[in-house]
């Protein structure tokens, strides 16, 4: 039976990444073939924290932001081996914002010359 550990994992708002456990990684053992379905807490500013209630192989997700903090999105996430349901662990996920720099008045720069932009 899997034994996957909680674990806390930073992202940037509108990537895909892949947070699917690695056997012996995190002391997590995870044989071939199992399968996760996964629960999430809505988070009101992030799209894509849907709930997977089919088993699937692989925990793929693409996570965004209309917040300027970061946010953060807690999963529930069962691993499922030979139709055995392995203990629950926890995900939680950190959106960190997309950088929005706005249009700026710069001063006329002469080449060779350096500048400095303050995006606060």
């Amino acid at each position: 039976i899997p034994v996957v550990n909680d674990y806390n994992t930073t992202v940037c708002s509108n990537t895909t990444f892949d947070a699917t456990p690695i056997d012996g990684i995190n002391n997590n053992t995870v044989p071939s073939n199992t399968l996760f379905t996964w629960s999430a807490i809505d988070n009101d500013a992030i799209t894509g924290d849907d709930d997977q209630l089919t088993p699937v192989n692989s925990i793929v997700l693409n996570l965004s932001s209309s917040s300027n903090i970061d946010q953060t999105v807690t999963y529930i996430v069962t691993p499922v081996y030979n139709s055995c349901l392995g203990n629950p662990y926890e995900m939680v996920v950190t959106v960190a914002p997309e950088p929005d720099i706005s249009d700026a008045i710069v001063p006329a720069i002469c080449s060779g010359d350096s500048f400095m932009y303050d995006s606060s």
